[in-house]
């Protein structure tokens, strides 16, 4: 088991890929190819979006997470699970 380094600017865009840069959960599209969005709850997830947008506009997640854009990579507990071939 291999833990995956979930580094700041990765272009795949699955839930954790955006650790540092919470405006892309704003972007419905982004968030359609996101299965945490997609299968959830839709009044959580809006009321959530709000919440979020809110946070941004105020500053307060800069001031809560802001120590997140000086980061290169977080371990959001991916693994990769590599097996040897017989």
């Amino acid at each position: 088991i291999v833990p995956f380094q979930t580094p700041f600017d990765l272009n795949d865009l699955f839930l954790a890929a955006a650790w540092n840069r919470p405006h892309l959960h704003l972007d419905p599209a982004v968030r359609a190819g996101m299965s945490t969005f997609a299968l959830g709850d839709s009044v959580e997830i809006e009321t959530g979006i709000l919440r979020m947008q809110n946070d941004l506009d105020d500053g307060n997640w800069e001031q809560w997470h802001g120590a997140l854009k000086d980061l290169y990579e977080i371990d959001a507990d991916y693994r990769f699970l590599c097996a040897a071939s017989a």
